[in-house]
């Protein structure tokens, strides 16, 4: 993740290239933009299998985005929690 002043986290959930595990990551961003993030590449690494490689955004089964509250290092309260699609209980769908 990047510096404290980044008052957004974007959550990718990733699938193995080999075994199908989900694969989540996260990255701080000043930016609540999703299709910028979505453009950047990830490095992932499955706890099940041991694969490894490099996926963009775009490639992701799911993408969240936190407000994160920068004060008291807590995440922003349940109200402020923004989904993909503004769908409840579900990311962004590819």
């Amino acid at each position: 993740m990047q510096g404290a002043n980044d008052p957004f986290v974007h959550v990718f959930l990733f699938q193995c290239g080999d075994c199908g595990a989900p694969i989540a990551t996260a990255s701080a961003n000043g930016e609540r933009n999703l299709e910028q993030m979505d453009a950047q590449s990830f490095s992932l690494e499955c706890n099940r299998c041991g694969w490894s490689g490099r996926s963009i955004g775009t490639a992701a089964k799911r993408h969240w985005v936190d407000l994160w509250g920068l004060e008291d290092g807590n995440s922003g309260s349940a109200g402020g929690m923004n989904r993909t699609e503004e769908s409840s209980g579900t990311g962004k769908a590819v």
